[in-house]
């Protein structure tokens, strides 16, 4: 073992009395260390209610009921519980990630400003920025666009989720990871769930001794203790109401929370930073600050969305919590019923008072005998009254109603819908498909508005700070490499996501995208269309049927010909040949019909002048002037 030695802490300064200094200014040690507790302790005492929420949601989710007895025994009743938190859940997280990353690797755009970029720039940084957000990063091979998508599944769950980000100098590139909202606390008065709108954050997370040692190394500011200090601190910082909610969590899972041995450099330290656009500041176990110094960044360095919120407030609601009432009825009416059904295999018993009886003939099985003088009267069997016959269908009814909570009908859960009269004709399955996707408007837009669209506005303000003064690599439509030059970096863009309001566009093409395809390539159209000197463009026609059908990459069925192709084509069609044969034949044919018409006019003039001359010959005579023999 290492040697060990107390810490010493940071003494807090009085606050309350010491007059607070500029936040651009130096703080001192006790000031930030007062300070950072202070704020913390606020902060996580506002949120308790919400942490119990947390729970409440791991626990419908994981689909884990306590065991309860039947009253006065031992005898576990029937504890099975009903997934729909799951089910929703997991259906919400997919349709979201499938619009918002609908357009990959351009899932977002950038749009120029008049008078300070221009549309070519735009789309130069859009490459680049494309490239750091879908480029892995690491040796976990995860992108920056994962860990995002990772914020969005937390958001469905818990109702808020979000990332961190920053940039590593050491790689060139800018960091985007994923945030566990359990770990962010921010003030009790914030009104919207965009974390701007908090004057501070405190972020909690843990770290080895080592890792800690290795930042201190690369950044001078980074004052630690002595190595003797972090290894008494190490390993020993409570656990706070989130740490409990992960260990719930994985106890749910069936995992045992132990405390495994590590080597004393692995172990880990508990960092509470806190966070302004001016300050930063870690309290090491809100007993010794290690960093105080001014926020390079010059803002928070978070992005958070949330689902479902109320106005003027910061946390929102998940999946799990919106259903939270129909999933316990439905675990209910299901558990009940197979109670009642329990009941009915093993019937209650009255007996006649008096005689020996062992506990082997008091439990129902096969082939059961049982001895008494009168089974009328000395045996009473009392079976359930069936009360809870029609349970499995008021659960059905059940999970239609959480349906119509969340807007995730069983089309989108399960695949199919629900049985109606609407699913006989294609309009009504396309009317069911555009309900989903005008109830998940609003919480693809709020994502949109709380978390993509400031994540980008931040990720392009550390490009412009950092990127190097060089020709920096791009990403293209298509993922190829493109060149990006560093001045554009340093333009005014505006950024669009279209998740949306395309999803919506989507759902009226693909109504329309059947009629339009048969008009525009129908024979007669294609000539009055020619006739006006007009043509039909195959590359819109590709991308009308890429945003009809939600594809995410568009499929060209039309490439350009090579020499042989074109040289090919200026040969008659297989169709003109035969025809040109045909007439060809038929001229022939004439020509030959009237030589042989010529030839039998020839041949009866002959045979009239031999019947002439034979005449001639028998009667011996001759003809005005002429012989015979002329």
């Amino acid at each position: 073992m290492p040697d060990e030695l107390p810490l010493i802490e940071t003494r807090e300064a009085d606050i309350e009395h010491e007059s607070a200094p500029d936040p651009e200014a130096r703080w001192t040690d006790e000031y930030a260390q007062a300070v950072v507790k202070r704020v913390f302790e606020n902060y996580k005492a506002d949120r308790s209610g919400v942490e119990e929420r947390w729970a409440l949601a791991d626990e419908l989710w994981s689909g884990v009921v306590a065991k309860s007895f039947w009253p006065g025994t031992k005898v576990e009743r029937h504890n099975l519980d009903v997934s729909i938190a799951l089910e929703q859940e997991e259906a919400a997280a997919g349709y979201l990630e499938s619009q918002i990353f609908a357009e990959f690797p351009y899932w977002f755009r950038l749009l120029a400003v008049e008078g300070q970029s221009s549309p070519e720039e735009a789309q130069q940084a859009q490459a680049r920025l494309a490239w750091h957000l879908n480029t892995p990063l690491g040796l976990d091979g995860l992108a920056p666009v994962q860990h995002v998508a990772q914020a969005l599944d937390q958001i469905v769950h818990l109702g808020n989720g979000g990332v961190e980000l920053g940039w590593l100098s050491d790689e060139g590139r800018l960091l985007v990871r994923w945030q566990d909202i359990k770990d962010l606390y921010v003030d009790p008065d914030t009104y919207s769930p965009s974390i701007d709108t908090s004057p501070a954050v405190v972020q909690v997370f843990k770290i080895t001794v080592q890792e800690l040692q290795d930042l201190a190394a690369q950044d001078v500011r980074i004052k630690l203790p002595s190595e003797e200090e972090l290894f008494s601190v190490a390993g020993q910082s409570g656990a706070d109401r989130a740490d409990e909610i992960r260990k719930n969590l994985a106890a749910l899972g069936g995992q045992a929370a132990l405390n495994p041995a590590r080597e004393p450099r692995h172990k880990t330290l508990k960092v509470y930073a806190y966070w302004t656009p001016q300050r930063q500041i870690w309290s090491l176990d809100l007993r010794r600050v290690v960093l105080n110094v001014r926020n390079d960044y010059e803002f928070i360095p978070f992005a958070l969305g949330a689902y479902v919120f109320a106005p003027g407030r910061f946390w929102g609601d998940g999946v799990p919590w919106l259903v939270r009432n129909e999933q316990r009825l439905a675990r209910g009416l299901r558990n009940s019923r197979l109670d009642e059904l329990a009941l009915a295999l093993s019937p209650h018993r009255v007996r006649r008072r008096g005689g020996m009886v062992s506990n082997a003939l008091l439990a129902m099985r096969p082939n059961l005998i049982e001895q008494v003088e009168d089974p009328r009267r000395d045996v009473v069997v009392t079976f359930p009254s069936n009360i809870t016959q029609s349970a499995l269908i008021e659960q059905q009814l059940t999970e239609q109603r959480a349906q119509s909570i969340t807007g995730l009908s069983s089309l989108v859960v399960q695949g199919q819908p629900v049985q109606s009269s609407a699913n006989r004709t294609a309009a009504g399955i396309r009317a069911q498909q555009s309900g989903v996707s005008l109830r998940l408007y609003k919480p693809i837009r709020r994502i949109e508005d709380y978390l993509i669209v400031p994540l980008l506005y931040k990720c392009l303000a550390l490009l412009s700070k950092y990127e190097p003064d060089q020709v920096l690599e791009g990403m293209g439509p298509k993922g190829e490499s493109v060149p990006v030059p560093r001045a554009v970096i340093d333009k005014k863009f505006r950024v669009q996501v279209l998740a949306a309001s395309r999803m919506l566009n989507q759902q009226g093409l693909a109504a329309i995208v059947g009629p339009v395809l048969q008009t525009l390539v129908n024979g007669p159209v294609m000539s009055i269309a020619a006739q006006q000197g007009k043509a039909l463009d195959f590359n819109v026609l590709e991308r009308f049927i890429g945003d009809a059908t939600g594809s995410r990459q568009y499929y060209k069925f039309y490439r350009a010909m090579n020499e042989q192709e074109q040289a090919a084509t200026q040969q008659p069609s297989p169709e003109l040949q035969a025809e040109q044969q045909r007439a060809q034949m038929e001229a022939q044919t004439r020509l030959q019909m009237g030589e042989l018409k010529a030839k039998s006019l020839q041949d009866v003039q002959s045979g009239k002048e031999s019947v002439e001359l034979v005449k001639l010959l028998l009667s011996g005579g001759e003809t005005k002037g002429k012989s015979a023999k002329e």
